[in-house]
């Protein structure tokens, strides 16, 4: 069984963005409430809270844990109480697409099928990509997109 989920270190980095821009527009806010805001105030508040609350509900959303048996893919999205899940025979298609970047490589796994919505993976921001590469290479080699 293989489970892949967002790592820990892309999770704690925009955590801390989120944090910090919600420490800093709710500060900024309470300086507006007491009356004594500067034309930067309304600005911070009026950007970057809504710009954290969207990230954060993206965030919270987006999160999706991958679960791989012997013909089953699972897909579970704890914060919204979903999930779904297909056969390896389902499948109509999968690529990798890899691109070189300045700091290293950045690989993206792309699974399609008829019934669920796509479904990526990244190298750098979920764990035990080369697993989930190695299994659609023994069980869909066939219907890898090139």
């Amino acid at each position: 069984m293989i489970v892949s989920k967002p790592k820990r270190n892309a999770l704690f980095a925009i955590g801390l963005f989120v944090l910090i821009s919600f420490s800093l527009g709710f500060i900024n806010l309470n300086i507006i409430i007491q009356g004594g805001a500067r034309w930067y105030s309304f600005l911070i508040v009026f950007t970057i809270l809504p710009l954290a609350i969207i990230i954060l509900i993206r965030q919270l959303a987006g999160y999706k844990i991958i679960t791989i048996n012997k013909d089953t893919i699972k897909v579970a999205h704890p914060f919204i109480l979903q999930g779904h899940g297909f056969k390896v025979k389902e499948i109509t298609g999968w690529e990798e697409t890899i691109i070189k970047t300045k700091n290293g490589l950045y690989k993206e796994l792309s699974i399609r099928t008829d019934t669920a919505n796509l479904l990526k993976l990244t190298l750098q921001e979920n764990s035990n990509y080369e697993k989930v590469k190695e299994f659609l290479q023994k069980k869909a080699a066939g219907k890898k997109i090139k």
